[in-house]
């Protein structure tokens, strides 16, 4: 399988599963998820909202929510594929 096969199958991948984001803002937060017009509401700084996998294309250029780290897990705060 070639790199543009591979990449577009991780991507599918990413897609369907769900991602936690957390909010970094200092207000509240409403968008409305691209692919599947759910709306994702966060309630303030620290709010964690599980985002499905094919909204989070549109979100990662907010520079206010990153990808929600448990303890434990290592992370460098990238999380766009």
């Amino acid at each position: 399988m070639c790199c543009g096969r591979k990449r577009a199958a991780v991507a599918a991948i990413t897609r369907n599963r769900p991602v936690t984001l957390e909010y970094r803002g200092d207000s509240t937060l409403t968008v409305v998820g691209s692919a599947t017009r759910t709306v994702y509401w966060f309630s303030g700084r620290g709010a964690r909202v599980v985002v499905h996998g094919s909204d989070v294309e549109l979100l990662a250029g907010r520079a206010d929510l990153v990808r929600a780290v448990t303890p434990g897990a290592s992370s460098n705060g990238a999380w766009r594929a």
